[in-house]
């Protein structure tokens, strides 16, 4: 049995693009050895060509969605925290990743139970960001209102391309958070203290080496963040708001990381503007920024759904019968996830 795991992740995405069907017909010519191959849905497409994909069969893995309840005490109880009176029903909390990286949060803020309040994806990453930052102040020595970790993650998100969404080559990434702050020894340096933390972690290919972020979609929001930053006081005029949001996607369409930047912004800019994404974009919208939509809804702020929202998805509910499932899907989970707030 061969197993290639996460071809969206490596330096390179594109190459799987060119050459997993090639590798699906080396594998072919041998009875016995079957292929098995993952990819984060959100990149499926720009990962693997119709022509794999016939040749494969398409499983979904639910992480620990069957059992996500389950799962939770497991972690909670290995990490010495409290379980909460009320599930946590969030999707992402069937990632194994992402539950170690909120647990870890807690620990981290010195909690012993799930703080009240966490309600939406870019909660949840900034309270694991706040943590981690006020621990390795800690561990060098720094005052934790300098931000270290949160100016870092920034830093770094700001040098990662189009091409390289979540990958940069390690001597610049250290460079990057080294500028950020210094220390006399590699091993009580911030860039030690990321890795060691699961912030970021490095990786080989080839000869060359690279640094990530070890969370895929922290990637995502960090570039969203950054980009929605830096647009900065013309955000508030909702016309060139819209005209700086096509413009971002405009520069990203076809590069490999567009689509998580599309989930991230479908999140970040009604938080942050009261606006949805479609909203700014075109008419008719492009199919992937209405699924992009879909994929980002469970994980906002509920405070961030307006009639707006609700008109966008129904629209294409009407609109669209390709989609009707996974709309449909996405209403059920934002109501399963509102009924136990």
């Amino acid at each position: 049995m061969l197993l290639i795991d996460g071809i969206n992740e490596g330096p390179s995405p594109k190459f799987w693009t060119r050459e997993l069907s090639v590798v699906i017909g080396q594998v072919q010519r041998f009875s016995r050895v079957a292929l098995i191959v993952s990819v984060r849905d959100t990149f499926l497409e720009a990962c693997v060509r119709a022509d794999a994909k016939e040749q494969l069969v398409d499983v979904v893995h639910e992480g620990f969605a069957y059992d996500i309840l389950e799962a939770q005490r497991a972690f909670f109880r290995n990490f010495g925290i409290r379980e909460p009176a009320v599930p946590l029903l969030l999707h992402e909390f069937a990632n194994p990743l992402f539950l170690t990286l909120f647990c870890k949060g807690i620990v981290a803020q010195g909690l012993t139970e799930v703080p009240r309040g966490l309600s939406g994806l870019t909660a949840i990453f900034n309270f694991f960001i706040d943590a981690q930052n006020k621990k390795i102040s800690a561990d060098l020595d720094v005052d934790p209102t300098e931000r270290l970790v949160h100016r870092a993650l920034d830093e770094l998100a700001a040098a990662l391309t189009t091409l390289h969404p979540n990958f940069i080559d390690r001597a610049q990434a250290k460079s990057i958070v080294d500028r950020v702050h210094s220390a006399p020894e590699f091993s009580r340096s911030l860039f030690v203290a990321l890795e060691r933390e699961g912030l970021v972690s490095s990786m080989s290919f080839g000869e060359v080496s690279y640094v990530r972020f070890t969370y895929e979609r922290m990637a995502d929001h960090a570039r969203a963040r950054r980009l929605l930053a830096e647009i900065g006081e013309e955000a508030a005029d909702p016309e060139r708001l819209a005209v700086r949001v096509r413009e971002l996607l405009a520069e990203e369409r076809g590069g490999f990381g567009s689509a998580g930047l599309a989930e991230a912004l479908s999140v970040q800019v009604p938080e942050q503007h009261g606006r949805e994404l479609l909203q700014l974009l075109p008419v008719p919208y492009a199919r992937s920024h209405v699924e992009a939509l879909l994929r980002a809804l469970p994980w906002r702020k509920p405070e961030s759904i307006s009639d707006a929202t609700a008109s966008a998805v129904l629209r294409n509910l009407e609109r669209d019968v390709g989609m009707r499932s996974e709309i449909i899907d996405c209403l059920l989970n934002c109501a399963l996830i509102s009924s136990r707030k």
